[in-house]
């Protein structure tokens, strides 16, 4: 309300004074306040909260300039401790004239959070009249990356030519070159579960063995899985070539060409020999008894 005293110097009611009161309509707004904000509002650990706020004097009249100008940015999270980029100051900002402040942090672990709200504080004088007010530019959200989990495996054996049967020793040799794997297993190709092992740091190796009875010749491989947290990556192992040899057998002689046996030629034993000698003798002497039979019918 303006107030306003007159007074009349003239002869008429030379000492008077009149009194007359009007009220002048106010500005409802001195300024706006926008923000420059990324389109994304989901942001993760090691990228870059950037931003900017823009500050317009709404007043037209000449004069009525924005004076004292302060701007404080708030980055408030519902989880983390909030982050305060500090306070501009434009000092006198014009009618129409827009102002625009910059900023940028990089975020951390620390500063995961559900809920991030870009906020800025502004004060003001217009025509000696402090004004205040707060502004929530937007709202992001922080979320941690799943760990990026990249290892190399090779596997080889400790024999490659062996019996039917054999046993034989693989062995994986792994590298980490991502983030830390919490534990990997290792399956067959159908799934089934052949080892575990701990936790492979980063820039870290490691070893797993494993035995098998081998029976025919085969390309042997595995499946290696890294587990980080709900976060697994599957990568098959190259094949290794087990050759097995089968067992041979002695050859057999068919009865066709078998060589016939004969039986070695035996020597008579004395009892033989004893008949023979007195069969010869009796055979003398009836030849001796004819013999002289014969004489003697001669001589008669």
């Amino acid at each position: 309300m303006l107030q306003v005293g007159i007074n009349n110097d003239t002869d008429a009611n030379p000492d008077g004074i009149q009194m007359a009161s009007f009220t002048m309509p106010g500005i409802a707004v001195m300024y706006d306040v926008s923000g420059d904000l990324p389109a994304e509002r989901t942001l993760h650990p090691g990228e870059t909260m950037w931003g900017g706020i823009f500050i317009r004097n709404a007043n037209a009249a000449a004069g009525m300039n924005l004076a004292d100008l302060t701007l404080t940015l708030t980055l408030e999270s519902s989880d983390a401790e909030d982050m305060v980029f500090g306070t501009f100051y434009e000092g006198s900002l014009a009618p129409g004239d827009t102002a625009y402040e910059s900023f940028s942090c990089e975020l951390g672990q620390e500063d995961i959070t559900e809920h991030l709200q870009v906020k800025c504080d502004v004060s003001c004088s217009v025509a000696g009249i402090t004004y205040y007010s707060m502004h929530n530019l937007g709202d992001f959200a922080v979320v941690g990356l799943p760990p990026d989990i990249v290892f190399t495996s090779v596997l080889s054996a400790d024999k490659l030519d062996i019996e039917s049967g054999d046993t034989v020793t693989f062995r994986m040799d792994l590298q980490n070159i991502g983030d830390d794997i919490g534990s990997v297993e290792v399956t067959n190709p159908g799934g089934v579960t052949e080892a575990n092992a701990e936790m492979i740091p980063s820039g870290g190796n490691g070893q797993i063995w494993i035995s098998k009875a081998i029976y025919e010749t085969s390309d042997i491989g595995f499946v290696v899985i890294g587990r980080s947290g709900d976060t697994s990556v599957s990568q098959p192992t190259n094949y290794v070539h087990i050759a097995v040899r089968q067992p041979t057998e002695a050859p057999t002689e068919s009865p066709e060409t078998a060589p016939l046996e004969t039986a070695a030629p035996t020597e008579p034993d004395a009892a033989d020999e004893g008949t023979s000698e007195s069969a010869l003798s009796s055979l003398l002497f009836l030849f001796l008894l004819f013999f002289l039979r014969l004489r003697l019918m001669a001589g008669a």
